[in-house]
């Protein structure tokens, strides 16, 4: 995961260099006291005012250096979320449908949210400030020893003894923010859970059931938070008592060597401002320490996302076939439950078909399969004479379109959500409108196609619905139009018109999978095939 500090973003490079002068302006400082002490202890009063401007300037440039290294470190921090958010979501939408969907929408906004936070604050923020704080403990001690050598190397022995306790509670931490981030995912599963429940909720009263649920693991998320916080709280308390005992050597050592004429008392000041920048960083190191453990827990889950293969589709571009789609021996099963069992089928260019059975009959997986968004199966799916999985994702989609039942439509105009995003004549796209009967909503909308929809145009009905996802597949004109029970949530008669408009369609292969379909549609389809006992046959009408 740190690639993102380094290889993606180039202003780690800047970030090199001015840690580096941040920490010798800050370490400088106590020179600049021991400096002081001197001028006075050797009467050199007429010099007080030069020191003072000299130190002036000094405390002005080290404010100008924190200030761009500050800067500098934002802006680090701004870059790597922004190449990880983006990664993250490349892979989501790149991904294999059922490794997809074996996730719920809870745990992916998660992922982008808590998981990706966790990282800013807990991985890259705490990776650069170790870097920053250890460039200041390495240069303050390097001046300690150059001060006193005895009095840096016991600031130095105890520093590391120091180090031992963030390394002795190292896995307790790991533990312990393992189970706060599960039981933090829990808690928001059972959240949004609830939430979408609202209604189901209200209808058979069962909101304090439900609360009692969320209560539950709000609690157990918040006591797993404790735990986690309890340890560092811990272990920062037994580090305190080191950097204690440091401070205080190194002002008895110090009395002991300025008696014996060894150093002076402008070097114990020295020391003790300089064992700040030695003590405090170690100090730190332990929280910092126990932030990047439990980061662990987070790394791991968007490292799953991140190494996810990719569906492209295949390497090949073929000319766009001309509608005819072959089955040869399909086979798909969930785990050891076979549900198509050595389909054999030829759909010819340009016929209407009809797919009906009963719920759970395989025919929305039939239809996900002959749309490659599943590439799950064993036998054959050719599309033109070549095989689906060999076809690359670009030309598949401008070969066939597939709207399942419930399409969506985005918070955008009504001529973007029917273009989606490519550029198509105006006239076009009111042709299309104007073909699947939605004249009328369009006299209605203050700005005609350019009017916004709203969050997933929840004004508009079921049919309408289906209309712009059906004027979708017009505009695009693909040979092939794949539909997935766009009939069984509208009524007796929106439903017969939606069959009608798909059947006037001329020239376009058609698979419509209802088991509800009306008499008159079962009429007017070339076949009417019958998914049963995982085999496609000719159905009973």
């Amino acid at each position: 995961m740190y690639r993102y500090l380094i290889k993606k973003n180039p202003k780690i490079l800047l970030y090199l260099i001015t840690s580096p002068l941040r920490a010798i302006s800050s370490v400088a400082c106590a020179g600049a006291l021991a400096a002081a002490i001197d001028y006075a202890n050797g009467g050199q009063i007429s010099q007080i005012g030069k020191y003072i401007l000299v130190f002036s300037a000094y405390i002005l440039a080290d404010l100008l250096i924190d200030a761009a290294d500050q800067a500098v470190r934002l802006k680090v921090a701004e870059q790597t979320m922004t190449a990880l958010k983006a990664d993250i979501y490349h892979k989501l939408s790149h991904m294999y449908c059922d490794k997809f969907f074996s996730h719920n929408t809870a745990d992916y906004l998660s992922n982008m949210t808590t998981d990706a936070e966790t990282l800013r604050s807990n991985y890259f923020t705490v990776i650069l400030d170790i870097y920053a704080d250890f460039l200041r403990c390495g240069v303050a001690i390097a001046v300690l020893i150059w001060v006193s050598p005895i009095l840096g190397l016991f600031v130095l022995a105890t520093s590391l003894v120091q180090t031992l306790v963030p390394i002795l509670y190292a896995k307790k931490l790991e533990k312990a923010g393992e189970n706060h981030s599960n039981a933090q995912e829990q808690h928001m599963t059972s959240l949004k859970e609830n939430l979408s429940a609202f209604l189901t909720a209200k209808a058979f009263h069962i909101e304090d059931k439900l609360e009692q649920n969320y209560r539950r693991a709000l609690e157990n998320a918040e006591e797993r938070r404790f735990k986690v916080r309890f340890l560092k709280e811990w272990s920062s308390s037994l580090s305190y008592v080191f950097n204690q005992i440091a401070h205080l050597g190194v002002f008895l050592m110090g009395a002991i060597l300025v008696i014996h004429g060894t150093i002076t008392v402008a070097d114990i000041v020295a020391a003790s401002e300089l064992i700040v920048y030695i003590s405090y960083p170690i100090l730190w190191l332990n929280g910092e320490l126990a932030e990047l453990r439990t980061a662990n827990v987070a790394i791991k889950k968007l490292n799953a996302i991140l190494t996810a293969p990719e569906d492209n589709g295949g390497p090949e571009a073929p000319p766009r076939p001309e509608g005819e789609m072959v089955l040869r021996d399909l086979r798909f099963a969930y785990g050891e439950r076979e549900i198509l069992c050595g389909i054999d089928y030829d759909f010819e260019r340009g016929r209407k078909y009809l797919i009906v059975g009963s719920s759970g009959s395989g025919k929305s997986t039939l239809l996900n399969l002959l749309a490659g968004l599943r590439q799950d199966y064993t036998g054959s799916i050719a599309l033109g004479g070549i095989e689906l999985r060999r076809i690359s994702r670009k030309s598949l989609t401008e070969s066939l379109c597939a709207i399942n039942q419930d399409p969506f439509l985005f918070d955008d105009t009504l001529y973007n959500n029917v273009c989606l995003y490519e550029q198509i004549d105006e006239a076009e796209v009111l042709d299309a409108l104007r073909r699947v009967g939605l004249q009328g909503l369009l006299e209605t909308l203050p700005e005609g196609i350019h009017t916004h929809l709203g969050e997933n145009a929840s004004t508009m009905s079921g049919g309408e619905r289906q209309r712009v996802a059906i004027a979708r597949a017009l505009v695009r004109k693909t040979p092939i139009l794949l539909l997935d029970e766009s009939t069984s949530h509208l009524d007796p008669q929106t439903a017969s018109e939606i069959e009608r408009l798909v059947l006037e369609l001329e020239g376009v292969t058609v698979l419509l999978v209802s088991h509800n379909a009306t008499t008159s549609a079962k009429t007017g389809f070339d076949e009417v095939l019958e998914l049963k006992d995982g085999k496609l046959r000719q159905a009973e009408l």
